[in-house]
């Protein structure tokens, strides 16, 4: 099972980007999914949804890949304008 964080994983798929002797800013932790690999970001969802049914658990995430959000989610809500849903 998981144990990571999710500030862990997006600082691992960012890790190419944070300077030496810098640490991450907000800047690093950010849209995650959109600079992955897909093929890292398939097996991360994957192993993530196998995760989750085992344990019984809930995830809400934010995904701007509408592809992906719709395979591996069981319900999609769409924001349409700034103060709607």
């Amino acid at each position: 099972m998981l144990s990571w964080v999710r500030t862990e994983v997006v600082l691992m798929c960012r890790h190419p980007y944070i300077p030496r002797l810098g640490g991450p800013s907000r800047e690093n932790i950010d849209i995650a999914e959109t600079i992955m690999d897909i093929q890292y970001t398939l097996n991360f969802l994957r192993a993530v949804s196998e995760a989750v049914s085992q344990a019984g658990r809930t995830v809400i995430s934010a995904l701007h890949d509408l592809n992906l959000a719709a395979t591996f989610s069981n319900r999609m809500v769409h924001e349409i304008g700034q103060d709607r849903i």
